[in-house]
């Protein structure tokens, strides 16, 4: 089946109705006799509305009048000029868009082709950094201007429309001379000026005000929330703030709501899922994405890492394989998080290898810290100690490589540099276990109760973890600080490590100790 008749199938209440009076405002109709001329007025009013939807059922009616008997003035321009707009918005919300440029390319008359060849090269929208379609040739200027050269003034809007995406796709954002030659009370060009940037995110607004079914207009919204907070993906932070973690998802439940077959609005919403701790919605927005774009790498990378959270290691190592064998993107990534499964699965021979393959990729604290937890279990002390330090260089917030650290000291009998590692040690994880605490009361406060549930059993099972090891390295380091003779340091440390219930008895014991000394 063609894409334009399976979106047909998709529509087909739509076209029955005529248009759809809840979505876009006009009213049902009757279908008009054969032989009478088709009205195009309520398709004009839903490519005005601009709502992808309406342009699909606008499509759909001008198709109808260019089969029917007696086919209206200005049918094929208008489909002609809708058929490029779709071809627009697909590029836009991510989809395929070709088809739609080829059914521009049979409805174009001869000076028309300059507009094919214009959107031709836009971009794609894609959730992170994976690309899902072959890259169009460059944007250029000289392209742009030869279009304009050959503008038809039958394409108002259209021109407006794809003015505003040059404009903004050539990196000038939305200017004041575009502006004043653009009709902005026209919604569907208010939309497309709001794609323009963060600070033109008010048009969007206006737009979603007026019809809450705009499901692309919504989509940009909440990918601008999560601009505030997080990569596109999902995969990393960004920002400091925590309110779009609430804030981004009326947007993005809304347009996955309008936009189901949109792989990209699926992903970023799971990323955003993720971030706030829904790790089961967020694996079931990542799987329905990959049911539909099986080898989109941004979808198996957060899959990926949505299932290291959960403790599923092998199916995680399973997912990682997956992004390694298709090869291109996120290779470095899988990588690592298949040999921080294999290692926490025990597999430590082949979590070695792939961490060996991550090196050769990529380089950053994380990387390093599991290649130095990987050599130190695998007597690598050497190895072990240039992975720690240069982890450290990276990110001095790393606390297990200064434990670790400590440990490579003691087996060499450095007791000096073992005090000063644990030391370290102490204090990193007391600040990691505070920090924790107060990431545990920044958590949305919309979270579900599934969701909290689970977060508060993470968050308490880390901080304890944290204090655990905060007491451990100041004990250490009181005992690192008795093998050199240091015995005030040794009772300052011991004084520390007792105030932690994991080593209280131990580090009171040795304060008894060293008062008989």
């Amino acid at each position: 089946m063609s894409a334009t008749a399976r979106i047909r199938m998709r529509y087909a209440l739509l076209i029955v109705l005529g248009v759809s009076a809840v979505a876009c405002g006009a009213r049902a109709r009757p279908a008009p006799p054969p032989d009478a001329p088709i009205d195009l007025a309520p398709a004009d009013a839903l490519v005005r509305a601009g709502c992808y939807r309406c342009l699909l059922a606008a499509f759909d009616r001008y198709e109808q009048a260019l089969g029917s008997r007696v086919v209206p003035e200005g049918a094929r321009e208008k489909a002609f000029a809708t058929a490029v707009l779709l071809a627009m918005r697909e590029k836009e919300i991510g989809l395929e868009a070709t088809p739609w440029l080829e059914r521009a390319s049979m409805l174009a008359a001869p000076d028309e082709g300059t507009y094919i060849d214009l959107v031709s090269r836009l971009p794609w929208t894609s959730p992170g950094i994976s690309v899902d379609f072959d890259p169009p040739r460059p944007f250029t200027p000289t392209a742009f201007e030869e279009w304009r050269l050959r503008v038809s003034p039958s394409h108002a809007i259209l021109n407006d429309y794809l003015s505003v995406a040059a404009v903004c796709s050539l990196g000038g954002g939305l200017d004041a001379a575009t502006v004043r030659l653009v009709d902005l009370e026209v919604p569907i060009v208010r939309y497309r000026a709001g794609l323009c940037g963060q600070a033109q995110r008010p048009f969007l607004e206006e737009v979603v005000a007026a019809d809450p079914g705009f499901a692309e207009a919504s989509f940009f919204i909440g990918r601008y929330e999560m601009s505030l907070g997080v990569s596109p993906s999902g995969v990393g932070l960004v920002g400091s703030g925590r309110e779009w973690l609430t804030r981004a998802v009326p947007p993005l439940s809304a347009a996955h709501d309008g936009l189901p077959d949109a792989p990209v609005v699926s992903i970023v919403f799971a990323g955003l899922m993720r971030a706030r701790g829904e790790l089961a919605r967020a694996l079931a927005l990542y799987d329905e994405a990959l049911a539909l774009r099986p080898a989109q790498r941004d979808a198996l990378l957060g899959r990926t890492i949505t299932l290291t959270y959960l403790q599923r290691h092998e199916d995680a190592i399973a997912t990682a394989t997956r992004m390694i064998e298709l090869g291109t993107w996120h290779v470095g990534d899988a990588y690592y998080w298949r040999a921080w499964n294999g290692y926490r699965s025990g597999a430590l021979e082949t979590a070695a290898a792939d961490i060996a393959a991550a090196r050769r990729l990529q380089t950053n604290a994380d990387v390093m810290l599991v290649s130095g937890m990987i050599a130190y279990d695998q007597k690598h002390p050497a190895d072990a100690r240039m992975d720690f330090e240069r982890s450290l260089r990276m990110d001095s917030g790393k606390c297990a490589a200064r434990w670790y650290l400590g440990f490579l000291s003691v087996d060499e009998e450095r007791w000096s540099d073992a005090v000063a590692s644990f030391a370290a040690a102490g204090d990193c994880y007391v600040g990691a276990a505070d920090a924790l605490r107060a990431e545990f009361g920044a958590l949305p406060p919309d979270l579900p109760a599934e969701a909290r549930q689970q977060q508060t059993a993470s968050y308490d099972e880390s901080i304890a973890d944290s204090v655990g090891q905060a007491g451990r390295s100041f004990f250490n380091a009181a005992q690192a600080s008795v093998r050199i003779g240091d015995v005030a340091s040794a009772a300052a440390y011991a004084r520390s490590a007792a105030a932690y219930d994991s080593v209280k008895a131990r580090a009171e014991g040795l304060l008894k100790d060293l008062e008989r000394r």
